[in-house]
């Protein structure tokens, strides 16, 4: 069985994919290939969030995880690749723009202006019009989880995903944000909403006009 963890990018992805680690024991892959090493910095940091080497990516990997036996779970920024059964993270637009702006900088040398990645001039295209392909809310089989709800309270994060996926947990993730900055802090940059968002100061009317009824639908407004 196939399951897709989705988000859009530097919403909480990664810590979701550790609390499927160590509270369930579950490694899971990513739809992008191994391109995540670059990020992650070390085989020591890809092992404590549970990334999978896999060799191949898209619909090669998505087709070699069908062929085998077992629960597989994916990790993708992507519009929905299949009707497969997700855990889609959603997290405040206006924090996940800025913190996604900051990843390209720091990890891909990007120039691109905060503008750009608000209006969906990157990779994995507008906040707002991820969410709406994946539709959480009304998509089948689909779990929704908030980056602020994750953060706030893990432990009511793995009661959820194991209802979802019908798996006992096993164990606690065991590592807080601040030893996780420790690790590689330019991955995990701060955490903070609230941060980032300051820095969205002189882009709010542009962020909203894009972004406005996404947010208003979350009751992010």
């Amino acid at each position: 069985m196939l399951a897709w963890l989705a988000s859009y990018p530097r919403s909480g992805n990664t810590y979701v994919r550790m609390l499927l680690k160590h509270a369930f024991g579950l490694s899971t892959w990513s739809h992008h290939g191994d391109a995540d090493r670059h990020a992650f910095g070390s085989d020591g940091l890809a092992q404590l969030v549970g990334h999978q080497y896999a060799g191949v990516e898209g619909e090669d990997l998505v087709l070699d995880l069908k062929d085998r036996e077992g629960f597989h779970i994916v990790k993708t920024h992507d519009h929905p690749p299949t009707d497969d059964p997700c855990i889609f993270v959603v997290r405040d637009g206006r924090a996940a723009v800025v913190s996604y702006w900051h990843f390209l900088q720091d990890f891909y040398a990007s120039d691109l202006t905060l503008e750009a990645v608000i209006n969906g001039g990157v990779f994995a295209g507008s906040w707002s019009d991820h969410y709406i392909a994946w539709q959480p809310k009304i998509r089948p089989h689909t779990l929704l989880l908030r980056y602020e709800d994750i953060t706030a309270d893990p432990e009511q994060a793995v009661k959820a995903i194991a209802s979802f996926i019908g798996v006992p947990p096993c164990g606690t993730l065991g590592h807080d944000f601040t030893n996780l900055r420790r690790m590689n802090g330019k991955f995990f940059r701060s955490g903070s909403n609230a941060r980032n968002i300051l820095e969205l100061a002189g882009h709010e009317e542009i962020f909203m006009r894009q972004h406005g009824r996404v947010m208003q639908d979350l009751g992010y407004c």
